[in-house]
């Protein structure tokens, strides 16, 4: 027999899955505001994502990949993590 979860373990799930997005569109709102990232650019190429956008939307799709392993639960850490990512990779928004 299969163990379906819980509903509270459903809710938990949930909840956890609400807030990590919270996080990840917080870290990415702050780069592109502090580093004065415009709307328009190629940032997607430079990131190697596979698929062409603007560039709000390739830094929030990569800190969405990133987040997982750079991830230490506090905001500032992760912020300087991120954007000395970002600098090392595309040093023009420095």
């Amino acid at each position: 027999m299969i163990n379906q979860p819980t509903i509270e373990q459903l809710i938990d799930e949930i909840t956890l899955q609400k807030q990590t997005k919270m996080r990840i569109d917080s870290l990415s709102r702050a780069l592109i505001q502090n580093l004065y990232i415009p709307y328009c650019g190629d940032l997607y190429f430079h990131l190697k994502l596979t698929k062409a956008c603007d560039n709000h939307t390739a830094i929030k799709r990569w800190v969405n990949e990133k987040f997982t392993e750079i991830d230490t639960g506090d905001f500032d850490s992760n912020y300087r993590i991120l954007k000395q990512q970002l600098l090392a990779i595309d040093p023009a928004y420095a």
